[in-house]
Parts: structure tokens; C-alpha cells; sequence
């Protein structure tokens, strides 16, 4: 047996990129008190390197879509792993109700489902729509904000600018999604 690491998990452990493994849990309401929280980093992490290995350019020139596109992959592994755990809980389960349909709770089941599945295609629509049409600068603001949780001060400390400009990226991006959702309703 090889002691190499993993070079996904060695990029991920680098730079306190891990972040973004937290942002993702944080986002699923999945914290430290929740039964499966360990279970759920390790599969977050395993994902990151799944993403990693996956990952059809360079990273080092893209490292930025990279993150975004890393932060996709963990966020849908873990949904599919929570909608699994999901399904067995309700296989297991017998029916409190014994005169009810047993396909209502299959109906209720995939309605759950196909929410969280419009819901994400929702989101994703979003963030690609209202990325392409932001500046550079806007850019980064939107992958530190969504993707990296940073607050204000910190994305302004991380590109070296004034809080001040860092809200004005805050409204312009604010501004441009109304623009997008606006856009998106009118489809």
C-alpha cells in the first residue's frame, strides 16, 4: 500500500479551500448536531476529489470555475445521498395509517423530488445566467459570495479593494439578478 495522497484531497486541504466543503453543508441546513454531519464531510470530500479528477481543463488556469464547478458536484452527491437516505427511511417505515394508499406517500415522495430538482435546475439557471453577464470583477464578487461564503469584509480584504467597492460589486450583482429572475419569469 502507497502513503501518496490523493491530489484532489491534497488541493482541497491547500489554501483553505476546504470552505467550500462547509459552505455546501451550511446551505443543505446539514450542521454539526445533525446525526450523519461526519459521514457527510467525508462524502463531501471524496466528491471535491471525484470533481478534481473529473475536471476537463487545467485547474491552475481555471481555478475559479473550477471552484464552482467542484461546489456543484459536492452539493449534488450530498442531495443524492440525502434523497437515498430518504427513500430507505421511508421503505423502512410501516404505515402509521394502515387505510391510506400506500402509493399517496410515492406521490408525495416524487412531488418532494421533482421541487428539489426544479429547484436546483432553478438555481443553476441563476447563477450561470447572472455570471455570464457580470463584469470580472462582479464575478469574483458572486463565487466568494455564493460558492466561498464570504462575507463583505473579507472578499474585500481578499482582492484588496475598499469595503466600499465591494458593496458597490454587492448591488451591481443585486441589481443584475433582479434583472435575470425578471427575465426568467417572462420565459
Amino acid at each position: 500500500m502507497s502513503n501518496q495522497i490523493n491530489p484532489g484531497l491534497a488541493f482541497l486541504l491547500e489554501n483553505d479551500r476546504e470552505k467550500l466543503i462547509f459552505g455546501v453543508l451550511k446551505r443543505m441546513s446539514i450542521n454539526q448536531s445533525h446525526a450523519s454531519y461526519d459521514d457527510f464531510v467525508q462524502e463531501a470530500r471524496l466528491a471535491f476529489s471525484a470533481a478534481y479528477d473529473q475536471y476537463p481543463k487545467t485547474i491552475e488556469d481555471n481555478e475559479q470555475t473550477f471552484m464552482v464547478y467542484a461546489y456543484q458536484r459536492v452539493y449534488w452527491r450530498l442531495l443524492d445521498l440525502i434523497n437515498r437516505q430518504s427513500n430507505q427511511q421511508t421503505h423502512l417505515e410501516p404505515n402509521k395509517d394502515d387505510s391510506s394508499n400506500p402509493t399517496d406517500s410515492i406521490i408525495d415522495l416524487t412531488l418532494q423530488t421533482q421541487d428539489t430538482i426544479a429547484e436546483k435546475l432553478f438555481t443553476e439557471h441563476l447563477f450561470k445566467s447572472l455570471y455570464d453577464l457580470c463584469s470580472n470583477a462582479e464575478q469574483h464578487y458572486l463565487v466568494d459570495c455564493y460558492i466561498r461564503h464570504k462575507t463583505v469584509t473579507e472578499i474585500a480584504a481578499s482582492h484588496h479593494v475598499s469595503r466600499q467597492t465591494a458593496y458597490n460589486w454587492r448591488n451591481s450583482v443585486g441589481r443584475k439578478a433582479l434583472l435575470v429572475i425578471a427575465q426568467m419569469n417572462q420565459e
